[in-house]
């Protein structure tokens, strides 16, 4: 696993399209000759929204093994956890950091947005933070 962030940028609401890109600059910016070679494998963990189930997405995915030979497995969150989908939590923590200060012009804000996700959550003591925040150890409660 590598803790690279990899951003898209898209305006609109999420869609099949916008997953298809984002898939795209994951393989383009994770995947080294070696990795493939040793691994072909991408596990995209999802939630439940109905364009991460859709057609176009689905079969683009079995397009990217046939073609690339790269073995994509998507785990779908279990329904209404946001709890356990971190990008939420992440989204929590990029809004409390960037909604402290006023944008005069969005394209302002917009350029602030990508500084953050594409530089900033780089830096160590944010990482760090980060870690505490997001956290990756869950406790399974039987109900």
């Amino acid at each position: 696993m590598n803790q690279k962030v990899i951003c898209i940028e898209h305006e609109e609401n999420v869609n099949q399209q916008s997953n298809i890109k984002l898939v795209d600059k994951i393989i383009e910016n994770s995947f080294t000759d070696l990795w493939i070679r040793r691994k072909r494998k991408l596990f995209l963990v999802m939630d439940n929204a109905k364009y991460n189930h859709g057609k176009l997405f689905i079969e683009y995915l079995k397009q990217i093994r046939s073609e690339k030979g790269i073995k994509i497995e998507v785990i779908y969150l279990p329904p209404y956890s946001p709890n356990l989908n971190l990008i939420e939590r992440l989204w929590k923590y990029s809004k409390d950091a960037l909604l402290q200060v006023y944008y005069e012009k969005k394209e302002k804000f917009k350029s602030k947005i990508k500084e953050f996700f594409e530089e900033e959550v780089k830096d160590k003591l944010i990482k760090l933070e980060l870690k505490t925040f997001i956290g990756t150890k869950f406790q399974i409660i039987n109900g």
